[in-house]
């Protein structure tokens, strides 16, 4: 069962998906735990809506992962 949640970004009007981990981990090719991992870890932003379960951003999951990649600090 996919659960995805929507919200309308007030800046530019567009749509942002947010997933749970174990669905952006499949999206993107990781491993659920390593996903888990760096948001237990502070590395990648996470939040909570309804109810206890952590969802992401597909799109700050990628960009923490560029950045990551490039040697960045400030994840």
């Amino acid at each position: 069962m996919e659960l995805m949640m929507k919200i309308t970004s007030p800046q530019n009007g567009l749509v942002e998906p947010y997933s749970t981990i174990k669905e952006a981990a499949k999206s993107l090719g990781l491993k659920p735990w390593a996903l888990r991992k760096a948001v237990k870890d502070d590395l990648i932003p996470a939040y909570k809506f309804i109810g206890n379960r952590w969802m992401v951003k597909i799109s700050e999951v990628g960009a923490a992962i560029t950045t990551f990649n490039q040697g960045g600090d400030n994840v």
